[in-house]
């Protein structure tokens, strides 16, 4: 098998489902991001990559459901992903395939350009950074103008 590219480590795919409060440009939103896990493995983080035009300095926590309690950082990405918010669990445990998770984070700014195909990427890591499920898309989302 040929790969394209070599630094891009791979793992099962997620079922995840988005939703948001708002999606018209510029606006505060709060998003949701609910997923299946695909792999069983002991979950330290959860990064959620948003592209380009996205604020998520301000990023909150508001809930969680099916993983530990934990807390948000904001990083600096790459594009087309330019920021990631990263969930790290406090204490981690073990969660087997099937396990569904949810993350409900606030205060997040809408880009200020409108698009049919908005997505975020999703991927879990282990304690020593190693990816156990993703990175995966969301399905495309609209942000209107």
């Amino acid at each position: 098998m040929t790969t394209f590219f070599p630094y891009l480590a791979l793992a099962a795919p997620l079922t995840i489902f988005t939703s948001l409060s708002s999606n018209i440009v510029n606006t505060n939103s709060s998003y949701q991001i609910e997923f299946t896990t695909a792999t069983s493995g002991t979950i330290k983080t959860v990064d959620i990559g948003f592209p380009d035009h996205y604020n998520t300095q301000f990023a909150k926590l508001i809930e969680t459901a099916g993983i530990g309690p934990g807390s948000l950082s904001v990083n600096l990405g790459t594009s087309p992903y330019n920021s990631t918010i990263r969930y790290t669990v406090t204490s981690p445990t073990t969660i087997t395939n099937d396990t569904y998770i949810k993350l409900k984070i606030s205060n997040i700014t809408n880009p200020n350009v409108p698009g049919d195909d908005y997505t975020l990427l999703i991927t879990t890591k282990n304690s020593t950074g190693n990816i156990i499920d993703g990175p995966s898309k969301t399905k495309t989302f609209v942000i209107k103008g």
